[in-house]
This record gives structure tokens, sequence and C-alpha cells, in this order.
């Protein structure tokens, strides 16, 4: 059985134009910034599956490679990829520090591929959660030594910069339950702000992810140099994934 992705939209990239256009365009710095995250190595040993350290080293030199040489002198990357790198407080801090030093206009690339595990609260405000694992995370004190999508990971988007532009893309299992009435509220009054951010996740909140095969089928797009519109994304993931997954089911 193959596996079923989904493109949850937890924030809507929105453009406001509020100049007149009478206006002549101010000269554009922007820069491009790509935080490549992929725990490779876990303390939980369950989570070292044949093929899983193999397949996300592959994706985040792939990564790196591709937008070094598309992108030269006009991109920073940043690629964090060992146990060392990928432990819970490392994370933290990329995400939280290194993430919010970019400019305004800027565009910024995430990508983090690990196991997620599903967790449900009992009420309607957050609902679910996803706890992303990190290479230190411990056996039985799961919930305390990962990192929550909802209360970490997507609050530390709204230190970005107003007018900065987020694209993450979470390649990790049951990575839909990420999505809750708190994620979504909180991303609308980004928008009101200015703060653009696009959370894509690898599989329904009830749906495994297989072998980075999610993140493979990203970068096979991206070198695609196809334009595809945002209400597409999900349908061109599906076609293109199985070619990636075929091998490890």
């Amino acid at each position: 059985m193959r596996p079923k992705t989904l493109t949850v939209l937890l924030t809507v990239v929105l453009s406001i134009g509020i100049s007149s256009q009478a206006q002549a365009p101010k000269p554009v710095s922007a820069k491009i910034h790509v935080y490549v995250i992929g725990v490779t190595d876990f303390d939980i040993q369950d989570f070292n599956v044949a093929g899983l350290k193999d397949s996300i080293t592959l994706e985040c030199n792939d990564i790196e490679g591709y937008f070094q040489d598309r992108f030269g002198a006009n991109v920073e990357v940043k690629k964090y990829c060992t146990g060392p790198e990928t432990t819970r407080e490392a994370i933290r801090r990329y995400l939280s520090s290194d993430l919010r030093n970019g400019g305004a206009d800027d565009l910024n690339f995430v990508f983090l591929m690990s196991h997620g595990i599903p967790i449900s609260y009992a009420n309607q405000f957050l609902g679910t959660d996803l706890e992303i694992v990190t290479s230190d995370t411990k056996l039985g004190d799961e919930e305390f030594t990962s990192i929550s999508a909802a209360t970490e990971l997507l609050p530390w988007l709204q230190k970005l910069s107003t007018r900065s532009t987020t694209l993450v893309f979470l390649d990790v299992c049951y990575a839909g339950s990420a999505k809750s009435l708190s994620t979504q509220l909180a991303a609308t009054l980004q928008q009101v702000f200015g703060i653009k951010n696009l959370v894509i996740a690898s599989s329904l909140a009830s749906d495994k992810s297989y072998q980075a095969a999610f993140t493979a089928a990203v970068m096979s797009i991206l070198r695609g140099g196809e334009c595809i519109p945002a209400q597409d994304l999900d349908r061109k993931i599906e076609d293109v994934i199985p070619q990636f997954t075929a091998a490890t089911l």
C-alpha cells in the first residue's frame, strides 16, 4: 500500500500590495535562506530502521547541492544532519534563533526530516499535536524530550521579519497532526501582520511517511523547474512520490 500524502496548508502565502502604483518600485535586497534538518541517529533504537539514515543523509546533501548550484552567492544553506547537530536543544536554537535573523522580503526554506509521534489533547482548541523526534528523544519521555509542532515549531515562525516568506517541508510520520484550531488561529494572526508562512506536511495525521520519500519528491519537482500553483502541489507530489517509495514497500 502506497503512502497517502497531503499538503496541509496550516498557513497561507498571502501577498498584499499597499503601495500606490504611481510610486517607483523600491530596490529589493532579498536573500534565500535554507535550513536542512535531518535526524539520522536516534537514542530510541526502534527508530533506527534500516535504510532511513542513508535516505535522510542523501536528501540532506541533495538539498544543499541543489540550492548552492542554482542560486550561488544569493543563498545561505545551513545543514544539520548528524546526531550532535539534531538534539532537541540544538534544533530549538536553530529554529528559534537563527531563523529570525533573516531580513524583510527574504525567502526561507526549512526542510525537516525525522520520525513523528501524534499527540491528542482533551480540548478542541489544541486537539492534536505532532511531536518531532530528535536524536536525543528518550523512550518513555517522548513528549518532554521531543519538539512540539503546535507549541514550539510553529510559534517560532512568528519571530520572522515582516514581509519575509517561509516554506516548511515537514517530512515525518503523522505530520498532519500538526494541524489544529490553535495553529490555524496563529496563522490568521500572522497574515494580519505580514508574516507569510506555508507548512507542507508529508502525510495525514493517521499515516506514516517512508524513507524521506516526500522530500525526494519535492526536490524532484524543484529540479524540474515547473511552475506549480499552490492548489496543485498536493496532486503533483502524489504523482511523483511513488517512484521514491517503491523500493521501500
